[in-house]
């Protein structure tokens, strides 16, 4: 969580690997899901690629889903 709130590209690309290392260990982690949409999302905004718009949603659906 340290790395999502500091918000620079570096950090929230080391949030995503965290969280979505953690979806590797447990596929139902809602909480995993959540926060990796929200990197995406935070790429999506930044306006980076249009896969990271639809990481954002597969992976906010799936939290969702989840919880």
């Amino acid at each position: 969580m340290t790395h999502l709130y500091r918000r620079t590209p570096d950090d929230i690309f080391q949030a995503r690997e965290l969280f979505e290392s953690a979806i590797t260990r447990d596929p139902n982690f809602a909480g995993a899901y959540a926060g990796a949409a929200w990197t995406y999302s935070q790429d999506a905004l930044l306006e980076i690629t249009d896969n990271d718009r639809q990481q954002a949603l597969y992976h906010a659906k799936r939290a969702v889903r989840l919880d």
